[in-house]
């Protein structure tokens, strides 16, 4: 049955996310005794993230508000669920007993299992890495007391990195560190005590993580980060650069270091791209644009030709927009509705959306084919499934072309000429600005 749910999940997240890249395969291991340690910004995401990405079947630690319910108990106990007790989960004064739960971790790692293990303890939208807790080294220090040189443990660190984790069709980057021996940390640290080895593991499992993640301390280097990488994107051949084009979020973990660290070295030229970009931004929404109408290729090109030439494709496509839209908009729409209706907090809307969606549009589309089926001969129904999901992708495509268009539209006939020349001023001053740090 796992293996099962692990293809299904597996098929869910490829049509769900429009990408999900993964660097350091060569440190995935294979067989336990294993820790998997990730960091947390997108709930239920996380998880099935990583346990796709992993060959072995894995275990998981979750907090132990989800075993209230008794049924929903069983099914996480089947599942490898292993509850952990956390002050926040419990009534006022009482202290939470993880006693029971490192006995089952130690179990489980014993018959060569693999635990995964969120250590930042709760899940927000964060980009940065949150202060991890010392539980995973506590269970790793543990279990290697118990067992000797034995059993081989280690802690394999992933981290994970949305382009936007509220977002349907997003990218995802995975990014898997170099496994820690914990039998080669505890012979280098053996002379220090059982909680400075707890402390130490914890900072090197930390330090894993982070040098895989943006770096950022509030919401608001988070935006500028964003904006930044957003821009970059749009605009690298039009900047000098001392890297090479690569994949999208791994572009944004290197902009996220260059912006640190002129942050520190150059305040004033940080502080200088950071307002315009938001100007930058805050101007295009407000004229109904796209940073794709300052383009050069744009800018410079036949303007009536362009929007022409992007007019008749539309127009091309449209049957097969439509079709498209009467085959999937229903089950792509409502698990939105469902995630509105739920009123949960926005960290859990990607789960419920992706949850709701496996559901609905297998049945949607059975609909369709019974449908279709009264007014037509169907020799194959199921040949129509591939119809459906590429009519459905070409829809999105129509829908991401006809934004542009209306762009171009708004920038050629709505925009004043002296604010198009006030867009290209802004959009040269933040080039300068990048490649004077050579991001």
């Amino acid at each position: 049955m796992y293996a099962i749910l692990k293809q299904l999940v597996k098929l869910a997240l490829f049509f769900f996310y429009k990408k999900i890249e993964v660097s350091g395969k060569e440190h995935l291991v294979d067989k336990g005794p294993l820790l998997v340690v990730a960091n947390h910004p997108n709930t239920l995401m996380d998880p099935l993230i990583v346990a796709a990405l992993l060959k072995q079947r894995t275990g998981f630690l979750a907090k132990s508000g989800l075993f209230k319910n008794r049924t929903v108990g069983r099914v996480l106990s089947w599942l490898h669920v292993v509850p952990v007790y956390r002050k926040v989960d419990l009534e006022p004064g009482k202290t939470p007993d993880n006693r029971t739960t490192f006995s089952k971790c130690h179990d489980y790692l014993s018959r060569k299992g693999s635990i995964l293990i969120f250590p930042e303890g709760n899940s927000y939208n964060e980009l940065k890495l949150r202060e991890i807790k010392t539980g995973t080294a506590r269970i790793a220090l543990s279990f290697e007391d118990e067992n000797g040189l034995e059993e081989e443990l280690k802690i394999l660190p992933i981290a994970i990195d949305y382009s936007n984790a509220t977002l349907f069709y997003s990218h995802v980057s995975v990014r898997v560190g170099a496994p820690i021996v914990v039998s080669d940390f505890k012979s280098n640290n053996e002379n220090l005590d059982s909680v400075t080895q707890v402390k130490q593991l914890t900072q090197l499992i930390e330090d894993r993580l982070e040098e895989q993640l943006p770096i950022t301390t509030d919401k608001d280097q988070e935006e500028f980060l964003r904006q930044c990488h957003s821009f970059y994107l749009q605009y690298q051949d039009d900047a000098v650069t001392d890297i090479e084009k690569e994949n999208t979020l791994g572009l944004r973990l290197r902009i996220s270091r260059i912006m640190q660290k002129l942050r520190k070295s150059n305040q004033k030229l940080y502080t200088d791209t950071q307002q315009k970009l938001k100007q930058l931004f805050h101007d295009i929404k407000r004229e109904k644009l796209t940073l794709h109408c300052l383009e050069n290729n744009f800018m410079h090109s036949n303007k009536p030709f362009a929007i022409t030439l992007r007019l008749l494709k539309l127009v091309l496509l449209s049957p097969i927009y439509v079709f498209g839209m009467v085959c999937n908009y229903l089950p792509y729409i409502i698990p939105s509705m469902v995630f509105k209706l739920s009123k949960l907090e926005i960290e859990f809307k990607t789960p419920v959306q992706m949850i709701v969606g496996m559901l609905l549009f297998p049945l949607y589309y059975w609909f369709m084919i019974v449908m279709i089926g009264r007014f037509v001969q169907l020799d194959y129904p199921l040949l129509l499934i591939p119809a459906f999901i590429i009519s459905g992708q070409i829809a999105i495509y129509v829908t991401a072309q006809f934004k542009l268009l209306i762009s171009e539209l708004n920038f050629c006939f709505r925009v004043e000429p002296q604010a198009k020349m006030e867009l290209v001023a802004l959009k040269k001053d933040i080039l300068y600005n990048f490649n004077q740090v050579k991001v």
